[in-house]
């Protein structure tokens, strides 16, 4: 089974790219509690990431960087 998802990166100028990726998902992962299997993959290694965070009230018209190429 193939998972698509899609990757946001810095492309050699410095500008944001998409990149359409997909992995292969392997069968025969459970989750505690559950008796069938369904399938998994591993994290992929990154060279960074970080979690962002916002109040519900936020709003801000600033457009952003990434873009599609």
């Amino acid at each position: 089974m193939r998972a698509k998802y899609t990757r946001l990166l810095v492309d050699d100028h410095g500008g944001s790219r998409f990149e359409d990726l997909a992995t292969e998902l392997q069968p025969g992962f459970s989750a505690p509690g559950i008796a069938s299997t369904i399938f998994s993959a591993s994290f992929l290694p990154t060279n960074g990431s970080f979690w962002i965070g916002a109040p519900r009230d936020w709003s801000d018209d600033t457009p952003n960087t990434a873009h599609v190429a």
